[in-house]
């Protein structure tokens, strides 16, 4: 900006070459360059507004870091009561969200008005997903797509697609994934990773499979998509032995997750370890105790080592868990009749 205000055109465009080439070496910096210079040179800030942009700097250092996050925050309030603007807003909105102010960060990221459209999907994908924590899906659904209709990019359309696949609407979730951008030769791995959740909720399996197969090609070793593809088979039973070989890899990428954690308590389950099961299934539900799924996962264990009064005291509380429909009427019906022997469960290989 310096040189452009000078006149300085050469000298600009090797700066901007120079800057572009570390990241993006060859025709593709060079056209972005070009365009940068081209551009005109933004008109000298106030001295106020130096002062404002300075703060933010501040706060940019800051952030991120869970004993700075209050202080960043300060310093944003700083700026914007000097120099008012979206990006000391949607700066402040991750601040607060990031110190657990989810209501200030929600009104805050609120306020980014849609000047920059990039930059107003970025604060409505972020309430989104704040109000989606919060458990205000419907609330969160609008601004997924506030920001979606805004910026015309496939992280928006994917940050929809889940929000979608996880409030249960997987039709409109799969015709998302249907538009030009997402569904291309080259598709993302999350966006299969999505496809194939939709199709699996749907009951069409097969097609879950070869989504969520294909999507572990691109990236053997996530274990997220371990995870979904090996409970998968392990619950349907169609691949059990190799379900549970997906979810001992993902165990290993991420020991810490209890979701994982339960489902290799759950392969073991279906392979007969109920021992095993049993001391897996424990450890998950120490990591999420609220989980009526991990629950119910517990209760069926113990009842397969003989645990009956501890299996039924587990899906009691199952019921006080928020569970769907579904699962609550199972419960309640192994309340009453007990938990039938299960066969351990082994199949074939994909």
């Amino acid at each position: 900006d310096f040189l452009k205000r000078r006149g300085r055109r050469d000298d600009v465009l090797t700066y901007y070459r120079t800057a572009l080439a570390t990241n993006e070496p060859g025709s593709i910096a060079d056209g972005e360059a070009e365009e940068l210079a081209r551009s005109p040179a933004p008109a000298l800030r106030t001295p106020v507004q130096l002062a404002a942009y300075a703060l933010r700097l501040g706060a940019i250092f800051l952030g991120g870091h869970p004993n700075t996050n209050e202080i960043a925050a300060i310093y944003l309030r700083l700026s914007e009561h000097l120099h008012p603007d979206d990006e000391t807003a949607l700066a402040l909105g991750q601040a607060l969200a990031a110190g657990n102010q989810e209501g200030a960060a929600r009104e805050t990221f609120g306020r980014v008005s849609r000047v920059d459209p990039l930059r107003y999907a970025r604060a409505q994908a972020q309430l989104a997903q704040s109000l989606a924590a919060g458990g205000h899906e419907d609330a969160a659904l609008e601004a997924f797509r506030r920001a979606d209709a805004a910026a015309a990019q496939p992280v928006f359309a994917l940050t929809l697609v889940n929000h979608l696949n996880n409030v249960g609407r997987h039709d409109e979730a799969l015709s998302i994934l249907e538009r030009p951008a997402l569904n291309s030769a080259q598709q993302l791995a999350d966006v299969r990773f999505e496809r194939g959740r939709a199709f699996e909720r749907l009951g069409r399996l097969e097609e879950a499979e070869n989504e969520l197969w294909a999507a572990l090609q691109a990236v053997p070793d996530n274990p997220t998509i371990l995870n979904h593809l090996g409970y998968m088979w392990v619950d349907s039973g169609r691949r059990v032995d190799q379900g549970a070989e997906l979810l001992a890899r993902a165990f290993a990428a991420d020991p810490d997750n209890g979701h994982i954690q339960d489902s290799v308590g759950w392969a073991q389950f279906r392979q007969g370890q109920y021992e095993a099961a049993v001391e897996t299934l424990e450890g998950a539900v120490a990591k999420l105790p609220g989980n009526a799924t991990i629950v119910d996962h517990l209760g069926d264990a113990y009842w397969q080592v003989g645990r009956q009064r501890e299996a039924e005291w587990q899906w009691s509380r199952v019921l006080t868990l928020d569970p769907d429909a579904e699962q609550r009427a199972g419960v309640e019906q192994k309340l009453v009749k007990g938990l039938s022997i299960q066969a351990p469960v082994s199949t074939g290989q994909f």
